[in-house]
């Protein structure tokens, strides 16, 4: 008997597939719980970004004497900063985010005058929770730089918002 036959060569392993499926479906189902959160933030900041910009565009036509309106097919100069709409719609808070806008002329255009323009569209909005159409508005905001920010809420309602739109 010589010394090699003694020695027992290990058998390979089986690999358990099993562990390697639920391991693939753990690490799936990780990542399905985790994209969410940074998708929220990233709505989060266009969100922030939007009402810091219109922010700045009320402070600037409050600055600058007024802003430009056109409501019900009049252009207009107003006086009013449309601070008391800001303050409607940042208390509504973050709609849901849109692509597009509206095909019809909105019911409300603010200029103020720094290259930003605000519209308002009286709109019914799905309300997923309850399952129904109910009363609400569409706003589109251009920023300075020509970013496009838009979305719909049905936080607040036109007959609320509307008389908040600056007169003549």
């Amino acid at each position: 008997m010589s010394l090699y036959d003694v020695v027992h060569a290990p058998q390979p392993r089986k690999r358990d597939r099993k562990l390697h499926i639920l391991i693939a479906i753990g690490l799936i189902l990780v990542l399905a719980a985790f994209i969410p959160i940074p998708w929220a933030v990233h709505l989060q900041r266009q969100y922030r970004h939007f009402i810091n910009g219109l922010g700045e565009s009320v402070q600037y036509a409050k600055e600058q004497g007024g802003l430009y309106v056109r409501q019900d097919g009049r252009q207009f100069w107003s006086q009013d900063s449309a601070s008391r709409l800001y303050l409607e719609l940042n208390t509504a808070g973050m709609g849901k985010r849109q692509n597009s806008a509206p095909k019809s002329v909105p019911d409300a255009e603010l200029e103020f005058g720094n290259g930003c323009i605000l519209r308002l569209w009286e709109q019914d909005v799905w309300d997923g929770y309850n399952r129904k159409w109910v009363p609400g508005v569409f706003v589109w905001y251009q920023g300075a730089d020509g970013t496009n920010y838009m979305y719909d809420t049905d936080q607040v309602e036109w007959r609320v918002l509307g008389k908040w739109v600056p007169g003549e």
